[in-house]
C-alpha cells in the first residue's frame, strides 16, 4: 500500500483489484479490477506514487505500469522490466532482473 496525494491509502488486493481506503472515513472508497494478470496468480506488486500518477510493477508479467490519478486507467510503460522496483529522483525508476540493476526514466514526477 502507498499513501496517495489525496491522503488515502491505495493498494492492490486479491485478484488484482486496485483499492482506495479513506483514512478520514475509515472505510473503503472504491475497488477497481486491473486486467493485468490471471486472477489465479496473486503475485506481489511494487507501488510508487507521485502527485499525478500511481506507478505499479507487476512481478508475474514483469511489466511497469502508470495509473494516472485523474482517471485511473492502466497504461503499460514497459514490459519485461524486473521483479522489484524502487523510485528514484526526477522520474527515474530502478528495477532488479536476474541480479542486474537497470533504470527507466519516465519524465518529471
Amino acid at each position: 500500500m502507498v499513501l496517495g496525494p489525496d491522503g488515502d491509502l491505495w493498494g492492490i488486493g486479491s485478484a488484482y483489484h486496485l483499492f482506495q481506503f479513506s483514512l478520514e472515513k475509515n472505510a473503503f472508497v472504491q475497488a477497481q479490477e486491473l486486467s493485468v494478470v490471471s486472477a489465479e496468480k496473486k503475485d506481489a506488486v511494487s507501488l510508487c506514487v507521485t502527485k499525478d500518477v500511481l506507478y505499479m510493477n507487476c512481478r508475474e508479467n514483469q511489466s511497469f505500469y502508470a495509473i494516472p490519478w485523474r482517471d485511473l486507467t492502466l497504461n503499460c510503460l514497459k514490459s519485461s522490466c524486473g521483479w522489484d522496483m524502487r523510485m528514484g529522483k526526477n522520474g527515474q525508476f530502478y528495477f532488479i532482473r536476474n541480479f542486474n540493476l537497470f533504470q527507466i526514466t519516465v519524465g518529471k514526477s
